[in-house]
């Protein structure tokens, strides 16, 4: 129902709006992860990782594997990756050209290449260290903290609950926390259900900049 209503009322009201809402709420949680977790730690990790990542792009990008299990590792997750992106690229390209519109070359390379990298770069490695660390300093010993056992039953919402829960020593603050990450799951798929619904209904009525809110309605429902 959300996000039919959001993709009736367009780009600039409900796409936008929600938008707004994910990127602030996402900062309170990065921050509520980076100062309230080892802070000290991660800044070193990132460091330590943004370096091994530039340092072995290239290499790594033109690694190939020959024996058998290697070689089939890397031959399913480069067939993952090549579906994924086939079914986000046309809608997602459609979209970013409908919202750069206006906007200069510099612009568009900054905010959709540039940025975006370097903040989900920055966004994995908070939240994918924060819970290493608890892992590997958990009161039990090593790998008792209970996080990777979720991931490996791919328990993935659990895992990011279990690791908010161990933030911090106030479980009241931790709980409190939870609450914009739930709205969050919520929302990030919101936007880009939105997303897909305005590109597909722009197809489906000529190119029309403002589909007909009874495509967007019909598109919704069936997706």
């Amino acid at each position: 129902m959300e996000a039919t209503l959001s993709a009736v009322s367009g780009v600039g009201n409900g796409i936008r709006i929600i938008s707004e809402w994910n990127i602030w709420l996402s900062v309170v949680l990065l921050a509520f992860f980076l100062f309230g977790g080892p802070f000290g730690w991660l800044m070193g990790f990132f460091v330590s990782i943004a370096g091994d990542y530039l340092w072995n792009a290239i290499p790594m990008g033109f690694q190939t594997f020959n024996s058998p299990g290697d070689a089939a590792w890397q031959g399913g997750w480069t067939i993952f990756y090549w579906v994924w992106w086939i079914s986000w690229a046309p809608f997602v390209g459609m979209f970013i050209a409908r919202i750069s519109r206006g906007r200069t070359i510099r612009e568009f390379m900054v905010g959709v290449m540039f940025v975006p990298t370097t903040v989900a770069f920055f966004w994995l490695c908070i939240f994918g260290d924060t819970a290493m660390y608890m892992e590997m300093n958990a009161a039990g010993g090593v790998g008792t903290a209970g996080i990777a056992d979720l991931v490996r039953n791919w328990n993935l919402p659990g895992a990011l609950y279990g690791t908010i829960d161990q933030v911090t020593r106030w479980a009241w603050l931790n709980w409190i926390m939870a609450t914009p990450a739930t709205f969050l799951l919520a929302t990030w798929f919101i936007t880009s259900s939105d997303s897909g619904t305005l590109v597909i209904t722009t197809m489906l009525s000529m190119s029309d900049d403002d589909p007909p809110k009874r495509f967007r309605i019909a598109q919704d429902l069936h997706a």
